[in-house]
């Protein structure tokens, strides 16, 4: 390992003991929502000490301790250790993919400027889920400022969920979406592209995860890129099959957590939604989130 990839890693390392950003702490006006913050941040901390040991110290990690001493779950611990073994597949992918990812975003720039010339209506599911990324400025230089902006976003746009005035965190919905997402990965990639989705499925998956909003970000959009790519790259789709793999891993453990009983070391999760700033958990009969 050359001595620039060892600065890399440690400045990803850094980058995610310190997410979610400093400058969102302010916003967080409610006891709940700092909390989240804080919390967030421990189990960033968390990652980035697994990260610095897996990949640049080589030496035990605090967790592991952690688990001997039967202060931490298995099923917590599998969990870390799966988000960093990702994190990492991701780092390998975005370094083969960046070129990719630059050339898809300026050729839908320029698909989008040829609709709006010749007045053509492009469809409004496509420009729904594209326009906020084609509008927005390829300014990375690297591989390395593209995968720190992917970081950056995937967290914050996490923590950022608490400041919506409603937004439902449903496990059993959760377990739902889980088991779809596993099962469009379990497929792979057929002629290098995940399998399409049609009316019910799409909705579905949006419902399971309360994604109506949803857009493309640094992140998708690098995956939508590698699509068009594994056919030409051999070593790129050897990445990406390891990142599908990992995330059917995900799924599986966190259907596993939905169902999990407590114990000592292990607190059930609990649907909750946030509501002006406050979590409130559901009833134990579910679907009611009323404020105590």
């Amino acid at each position: 390992m050359t001595q620039n990839n060892v600065e890399f890693l440690e400045q990803i390392a850094q980058l995610l003991e310190n997410l979610p950003s400093e400058q969102l702490l302010p916003q967080a006006k409610t006891p709940d929502q700092i909390e989240e913050w804080q919390s967030q941040r421990r189990g960033n901390k968390i990652l980035a000490e697994c990260w610095r040991a897996k990949f640049i110290s080589h030496c035990d990690a605090p967790i592991n301790q952690a688990l001997d001493r039967k202060e931490i779950n298995q099923l917590k611990y599998d969990g870390i250790w799966l988000l960093v073994k990702q994190y990492k597949v991701l780092w390998d992918i975005v370094q083969l993919a960046e070129p990719y990812v630059k050339q898809v975003h300026s050729d839908l720039q320029s698909l989008w400027e040829l609709a709006d010339i010749n007045f053509i209506p492009l469809p409004k599911e496509f420009i729904h889920i594209f326009q906020s990324i084609v509008q927005k400025e390829y300014s990375f230089c690297s591989a390395f400022e593209l995968y720190i902006e992917i970081l950056k976003e995937m967290e914050n746009r996490r923590f950022l969920d608490c400041f919506k005035g409603y937004q439902e965190i449903s496990i059993s919905k959760s377990e739902e979406g889980l088991k779809q997402v596993r099962e469009i990965f379990d497929q792979g990639m057929l002629d290098g592209f995940y399998p399409l989705l049609n009316a019910i499925e799409t909705k579905n998956l949006k419902n399971n995860f309360s994604g109506d909003d949803f857009q493309m970000s640094w992140m998708t959009m690098t995956i939508f890129a590698c699509q068009f790519a594994v056919s030409i790259n051999s070593s790129l789709k050897d990445r990406l099959d390891k990142f599908n793999e990992l995330v059917v891993e995900m799924c599986k453990l966190g259907a596993t957590a939905c169902r999990k009983r407590e114990s000592k070391t292990w607190r059930k999760p609990r649907s909750f939604a946030w509501k002006n700033g406050k979590r409130i958990y559901g009833s134990k009969n579910g679907g009611i989130y009323r404020e105590s």
